[in-house]
């Protein structure tokens, strides 16, 4: 997939560690897109961000995105590098993933930005009591089948929270199921398959590698 690689260095950033170049940035992008077989597109870094909440690098990347009118991985080292806390993370994510992009940590213990940013960030302002009680709420809610959320493709939140499959999205998913698991297919030639015969995604574009691989 079209890769980005975005990073930044402010006093979030550096309470996780020793302070990076951006030679040092941009090389763990291009080793992470060679591991992930991702084609490297561009790399924005606001290196000397003045705390004051500006990031120029970062506004240049979204006109870029914009511009380009093309869906994107953007590949961050962790979530602190998008946001202070999780609201502002959770808010920088769906800003991104309306105009096309998606965003994953070069983490491979925690890719996921919400999840690394739990990780990474924690609950401000919340206990370890009252964490660990939200967390076995979200464990319970999971049990019972109730959506955590953004529902996965083939299901949609019911009236009572509970997961209910789509009908014609649940047809796409056992395709994609049996082309991996019967025609021994890999995710591009899946992916190729879709998008040849006009299967769209939940939102109207075309399959990619990563949608696809997350889903699998």
């Amino acid at each position: 997939m079209r890769a980005i690689g975005y990073f930044r260095a402010d006093a979030n950033t550096q309470k996780n560690g020793a302070v990076k170049s951006s030679i040092d940035f941009r090389d763990d992008f291009a080793e992470y897109c060679d591991l992930n077989l991702h084609q490297q597109i561009k790399t924005f870094g606001d290196l000397n961000a003045s705390g004051d909440g500006r990031y120029p690098q970062y506004d240049r990347m979204i006109e870029f995105i914009k511009e380009s009118r093309s869906n994107f991985l953007v590949v961050i080292p962790d979530s602190t590098h998008i946001g202070s806390d999780l609201e502002s993370v959770a808010r920088t994510l769906i800003f991104l993933e309306n105009n096309g992009a998606k965003v994953i940590c070069d983490d491979e213990d925690f890719p996921a930005p919400l999840q690394n940013a739990f990780h990474v960030l924690g609950v401000t302002g919340i206990s370890k009591t009252r964490s660990a009680k939200i967390k076995e709420s979200m464990q319970a809610r999971a049990l019972k089948g109730q959506g955590l959320g953004r529902p996965p493709y083939g299901y949609r939140n019911g009236d009572a929270g509970i997961l209910e499959t789509v009908k014609n999205e649940t047809a796409v998913v056992e395709l994609i199921f049996k082309l991996y698991t019967q025609e021994d297919m890999g995710l591009r030639l899946i992916v190729q398959h879709l998008n040849e015969r006009a299967i769209p995604t939940r939102r109207g574009g075309k399959w990619n590698v990563v949608s696809m691989r997350d889903m699998l």
